[in-house]
């Protein structure tokens, strides 16, 4: 009979036998990364494209491109290609970022004969109708002033404008007028310049893959030209000199805290996933010291946490909560409380553990399937990774001791020389 008394043992794996993406070379030059195996009959094909908020000329336009890449084709209107797109059960998502955009698409695999000639139509043809654009201007500006009125969206977006600079793309805060002023030919020029296919366009592919489905997709999308695009270097982000920045609003019963600061390691250097588990153990789980203390212990908030994001040349450490607005003092000293006992005091064996499986149990999860395995590369190629970093994070995770955390924590967490951003 089983003992249901004892718990059984854990065994964590130290290596992951991850099956590596296979490769297909299309006839116009690109390679289709993809992962075949799937328990249904689906298929998910990402295009992800170097065209985010960096590379733009003009304010806006990145995300307006992205926002209006489906609204209409030389042959196709925004109702058609929804109306299409629905008929045989497809989705397809279009989204941007800093520094990529990606065109998501989700369908069965019989529809993918029917459904990729649209999105070869959206990459060769978006035309940018003036309604549509007029339409989503009003959106956007509405919804911009929504944000406006909320503490956590102000809060966010001026960190990152300490982070990356004021006048970097990357932290250039949004304005009615940057949305008002876009017009259409902006539009085209960033689609021609950005969007097209080209040789740092990236493919991944995953799902029921059989020989015809990329012999299908290399008729459909291999016989594209592809186009040169701008090869840019990365500027460096210009810090913000002053350390806080604090808005007080009488009418708020809550106050929005982000605190961080840049980082000079990158998704590449060792001492990044090092400094991974040192965000896991202090902010970076529910059962992190700072959930821990600021709201089990204090119940300051329902929730804070800490992330690190990394880019290609550089990265940042951030902090992020809402707490009542008379708890504002006490959780910056929580938060600086914390931080000081990560420099002082050698973290226990047992937390240590349970960090480690649960940061071991994350990265085995992100990697659970064909389809999980593919969102993965689509977020390690753009850093300049390969799936080899995930048995890297694996290494890392057990060669982690006590006497690193704090040593990390000396070398990088300095509370005073934080930005600090109080919105509330």
């Amino acid at each position: 009979m089983i003992d249901r008394t004892t718990a059984p043992r854990v065994i964590m794996p130290h290596f992951l036998d991850l099956v590596k993406a296979k490769l297909y070379r299309l006839d116009n030059g690109l390679t289709i990364y993809y992962y075949s195996g799937c328990s249904e009959p689906v298929l998910n094909l990402n295009i992800v494209l170097k065209a985010g908020k960096y590379y733009q000329q003009k304010d806006y336009e990145a995300f307006m491109t992205a926002a209006l890449l489906k609204k209409g084709t030389k042959t196709q209107s925004a109702l058609e290609i929804q109306e299409a797109l629905d008929f045989h059960g497809a989705h397809l998502g279009i989204s941007t970022n800093l520094f990529t955009s990606s065109l998501d698409l989700s369908c069965l695999s019989e529809k993918l004969i029917d459904v990729l000639p649209i999105v070869k139509d959206i990459l060769l043809n978006a035309s940018f109708p003036e309604e549509e654009l007029k339409i989503a201007k009003h959106k956007h500006i509405q919804k911009l002033k929504l944000n406006q009125e909320k503490n956590e969206y102000v809060a966010s977006i001026k960190f990152n404008e300490f982070i990356f600079g004021a006048n970097h793309n990357c932290g250039k805060l949004t304005s009615e007028a940057m949305i008002s002023n876009i017009e259409k030919e902006d539009l085209v020029k960033y689609y021609h310049s950005r969007f097209l296919l080209s040789e740092q366009s990236t493919l991944i592919l995953s799902g029921e893959i059989e020989e015809n489905t990329l012999q299908l997709i290399n008729k459909i999308l291999g016989s594209i030209k592809l186009y040169d695009k701008e090869k840019i270097e990365v500027k460096p982000f210009i810090s913000a000199t002053e350390k806080e920045y604090i808005i007080s609003k009488p009418e708020s019963v809550q106050s929005s805290i982000r605190i961080g600061m840049p980082l000079s390691l990158t998704a590449t250097d060792e001492e990044y996933l090092y400094f991974e588990i040192l965000n896991r153990i202090f902010g970076g789980y529910f059962g992190s010291r700072l959930m821990k203390n600021i709201r089990e212990d204090k119940g300051y908030t329902y929730g804070i946490y800490s992330f690190v994001s990394s880019f290609t040349k550089g990265s940042y450490f951030c902090i992020a909560t809402d707490v009542g607005k008379e708890y504002q003092e006490d959780t910056l000293r929580e938060i600086s409380f914390e931080i000081n006992r990560l420099k002082n005091e050698l973290i226990s064996e047992e937390e240590l553990l349970m960090v480690k499986n649960y940061h071991k149990g994350r990265i085995m999860k992100s990697v659970d399937g064909s389809m999980r395995m593919a969102n993965k590369l689509s977020t390690l190629l753009p850093l300049g990774l390969t799936e080899d970093h995930i048995n890297r994070q694996l290494e890392v995770v057990e060669k982690i001791t006590p006497e690193k955390i704090k040593a990390l924590a000396i070398k990088y967490l300095d509370f005073e020389n934080m930005y600090k951003i109080i919105v509330g």
